[in-house]
């Protein structure tokens, strides 16, 4: 039993070895000092051949190519070798490919025309300071994260003794804005059991594959909620002065949600980590944004 099936595992690496072949395939022996063995890949090849019809030519033996759809019966008696019967679609040019969806990183926009984003702090000319606000930006992006996996009433004092331990002046200052953040009522579903963190998104909207990373979600019963979090960026005076690109961004992620949830609304939220501020984005304004066929 145990060389039925090593002769069939040699028998198997034959055969790939003989498909890998893409033009030609060249067949022959490396042995010169001893007869090969009847059950190497050159015996096994040769006898192989020696099955097939063939006809010799200039010293040479040519064989036939047996036909795709032989028909049943006895096997024609011609001496001629069989040509291959070509499919019909051989023949036929490929059909016209569709249009490629093209790539879009919402969250990465770079088109200029959009106009600028809020200036960002300088993590080199707050250095030294003591209340580093770059700094202090990343650590509220990460509190966000992760303090939402805490019950409601270990928050305040995990928050304060992490931002303690991270020497962050005005501790509890800080942990007040972050907690304001998590019990804000209309962003309360985002930071309930159930929700999620750095949610990845992919979709195809208006003939562009979009993919992000949404900072946090929620899929509700009756609408779906998501936040951006905007770490070192100064928040508009107004909403209406959100940057377009951060726009696009909300508009993109909300296309890609509306479609996988077409029965309930998708409610779209920034967060601006440097000054713990929290802008609901309208529909209107989403709408105007929103991406459009290419």
């Amino acid at each position: 039993e145990a060389s039925r099936r090593r002769m069939e595992e040699h028998n198997r690496l034959l055969y790939v070895a003989l498909t890998r072949a893409e033009d030609h395939l060249l067949v022959c022996g490396w042995q010169t000092r001893r007869a090969l063995d009847d059950a190497c890949w050159y015996r096994l090849v040769e006898r192989g051949f020696d099955a097939l019809p063939a006809q010799s030519a200039d010293g040479a033996r040519r064989y036939a190519v047996p036909q795709l759809d032989e028909p049943e019966g006895p096997p024609a008696t011609d001496s001629k070798p069989s040509v291959a019967v070509l499919p019909a679609w051989h023949a036929q040019p490929p059909p016209a490919e569709g249009l490629h969806p093209v790539r879009l990183a919402p969250s990465r926009p770079e088109n200029a025309e959009l106009g600028p984003v809020p200036a960002a702090a300088s993590p080199l000319a707050a250095r030294g300071a003591s209340n580093n606000r770059f700094q202090l930006g990343k650590l509220v992006h990460t509190l966000l994260q992760h303090l939402p996996d805490l019950p409601a009433s270990e928050r305040a004092g995990a928050a304060r003794a992490w931002l303690e331990r991270s020497a962050v002046a005005d501790a509890d200052e800080l942990t007040q804005e972050i907690l304001a953040i998590l019990d804000h009522p209309e962003l309360a579903p985002l930071f309930d059991p159930g929700s999620r963190a750095e949610v990845p998104l992919t979709g195809v909207v208006a003939n562009s594959v979009i993919g992000g990373l949404v900072d946090r979600l929620a899929v509700l019963s009756d609408r779906v909620v998501i936040a951006d979090f905007k770490t070192n960026r100064r928040p508009p005076a107004r909403i209406e002065d959100t940057p377009v690109l951060y726009l696009r961004q909300m508009a993109a992620y909300r296309s890609v949600l509306q479609a996988l949830f077409p029965d309930r609304p998708v409610a779209c939220a920034l967060v601006w980590t440097q000054a713990a501020r929290v802008a609901m984005l309208p529909d209107r304004l989403l709408d105007l944004h929103a991406p459009i066929p290419t």
